[in-house]
Parts: C-alpha cells; sequence; structure tokens
C-alpha cells in the first residue's frame, strides 16, 4: 500500500469512527441518563454540520417523541452562533425522510429545519414541497419558507399562482409576490374574502390587501375588523391591513417615523403590527431610531421595538 493510498484509508476511517460517535451521540439525546443526554447534546452541537447527518439518520426511529427531539437538534445546530449549514446530502435525505412520512403534522414539522438550511439545496426541496405535497396547508407552508430563502423570484410563485387548486396556496402564492411590489394578487384576494366561509382563507386574503395597499379596499376592511361575528384572527389581520394601508400612503421617506410613532399606539395591535414592520423596514436609519426609542423616557412600545431590533 502506497502512502496516498495508505493517508486516505486513514481519512475515511477517521470520518466512519466520527459519524459512529455522533449517531451514539443522536441515541443518548432520547436515553434516561440526564448527564448522558446533556453530554451528548453538547458534542452533537460542538459537531456542527458533521452532528447533522446522524440526527437524519436518526429519523428512523418508530417513536414520535425521539424523531421531535432529533428534529429539534438539528434546527438549534443551524441557528447556532456558528451559522451552521447543513450538508447538501443530509438536508435532501431531510427532504426525501419527510416526504415519505404519512402523518401530515409531522410531515409540516420536518420542513422547519429545510427552512432554516438556506442555500439552494434547501429551496429546492421546499419548492417541490410547495408543487407536490397533498396537503393543502403543507404546500402553502413551503410557499412561504420558499419565499424567505428566493431572494426576489417571482417566476415560482406566479406559476404555483396560476396552477393550485387550493385558493388558499394560491394566497400564499400571492403573498410572497406582494413582497416583489407584485399586486396581481388583489383580484383573488377580493374573490376570497366575498365568497369563502374560511377563516384561514380570509385571513390570508385580508393580509394581502394590506400589503398591496390599495385605499380603495379600506372600506371592505374596515367592517371587517369592526365586526362582532368575524373570527378573531380575521378582525385582527383586518385591523392592522388598515395600518398597512395607512403607512403606504405616506412617501418612502415619512414611512420609518410613522413606524415609530406606532409604538406608542395604546391599541397592542398596532404596537404588534409596527414591531412586524419595523423588523422588515428597509430604511437604513432603522436600527438607529429604534436604540434611540429605546433609551427615551416615557414610552409605551418598549418590548414592541425591542423585539424588532434584536431580529434585524
Amino acid at each position: 500500500m502506497n502512502a496516498a493510498v495508505a493517508v486516505v484509508f486513514i481519512v475515511l476511517a477517521a470520518d466512519t469512527a466520527l459519524a459512529s460517535s455522533f449517531d451514539d451521540d443522536a441515541k443518548a439525546l432520547v436515553g434516561s441518563d440526564q448527564s448522558e443526554r446533556a453530554m451528548a447534546q453538547k458534542r452533537l452541537h460542538e459537531g456542527g454540520a458533521d452532528a447533522i447527518g446522524a440526527l437524519v439518520r436518526g429519523l428512523d426511529d418508530p417513536r414520535r417523541e425521539a424523531r421531535i427531539r432529533y428534529i429539534e437538534t438539528i434546527k438549534e445546530i443551524e441557528r447556532s452562533k456558528k451559522k451552521v449549514t447543513p450538508k447538501d446530502s443530509d438536508i435532501s435525505e431531510l427532504a426525501r425522510r419527510a416526504r415519505l412520512e404519512p402523518n401530515p403534522g409531522m410531515r409540516r414539522y420536518l420542513l422547519s429545519p429545510l427552512r432554516q438550511s438556506r442555500g439552494a439545496t434547501a429551496l429546492k426541496e421546499l419548492e417541490r414541497f410547495a408543487t407536490e405535497d397533498p396537503d393543502e396547508s403543507i404546500r402553502s407552508e413551503a410557499t412561504h419558507y420558499s419565499g424567505e430563502l428566493s431572494s426576489g423570484e417571482t417566476a415560482f410563485f406566479k406559476k404555483i399562482a396560476a396552477t393550485d387548486p387550493s385558493p388558499y396556496v394560491r394566497l400564499a402564492a400571492y403573498l410572497e409576490l406582494t413582497a416583489t411590489g407584485d399586486a396581481s394578487g388583489r383580484a383573488e384576494a377580493l374573490r376570497v374574502i366575498a365568497s369563502s366561509k374560511k377563516d384561514y382563507e380570509r385571513h390570508d386574503a385580508i393580509w394581502i390587501l394590506g400589503e398591496i395597499g390599495n385605499p380603495e379596499d379600506v372600506a371592505i376592511l374596515t367592517p371587517i375588523a369592526a365586526s362582532s361575528t368575524e373570527n378573531y384572527e380575521v378582525r385582527n389581520v383586518a385591523h392592522q391591513a388598515l395600518k398597512s394601508i395607512e403607512l403606504k400612503q405616506y412617501p418612502a421617506i415619512a414611512r420609518l417615523s410613522f413606524l415609530i410613532k406606532s409604538l406608542d399606539d395604546p391599541d397592542a395591535l398596532v404596537r404588534d403590527w409596527a414591531y412586524l414592520k419595523l423588523w422588515k423596514c428597509p430604511d437604513p436609519l432603522t436600527n438607529v431610531r429604534l436604540r434611540a426609542y429605546l433609551i427615551e423616557p416615557g414610552h409605551k412600545g418598549y418590548k414592541e421595538a425591542a423585539d424588532a431590533l434584536s431580529l434585524r
């Protein structure tokens, strides 16, 4: 055996031993010994991307509580300070196992580490769920997750909006399109509000109208926000959509000031709305203004301001 071949064998042996070690740690996560669980979790976190494969393999475990623990640990590793991105092979294997999962609730749960994975492979897998999964709620969720990773691409969402048989999924695609300035979902949103009895469809349709910001829709949303018979969440989103339309009437340069002022609104719904908008506000002065707000006395929205700043 020459030196080069020997080195290859040594590296392969080391990789195999490392994978086996992480497999043991994954099993220990759901063991009965608390100290062993803590040590296993520490080693897996330190292993980063190398440890994720063992957790994915652990999803063969028939116990639901074990699979949930493995998924949560993958998510914890992904969002650690190291900002770990799993290997493409592990992302693809995680998605394959999710497609084989017969329970829609667990299948939806398996999407969350894909959402956090970042990168082209995760996006490709999420788009596959958005177009192929038989459950409309999963297709809708995968559509939204795809939007988070797609960097403003619109062709995929236009395809879903044009072809998916479910209004709920079409609304998800239209909502992602509104983030790119595309207002083509307004007609679908108005149709759903006028005809659908499903609260979750009405909720998303109203959300779309708020993001589009057409002042003509105030007359439609105002009675929904004030209704005593509408679902609580539907009323809330109508209330917030009205604020979004109001925001859109200001020139872009004045919107940050409007949002900061809204943090002091006595209505908690308005403060929550302002927090969500400030979280994703494109104005480069947003962080500066939020920090200044937090050190000034007498404000109502300290929590909302702090939450918005921490997520930016």
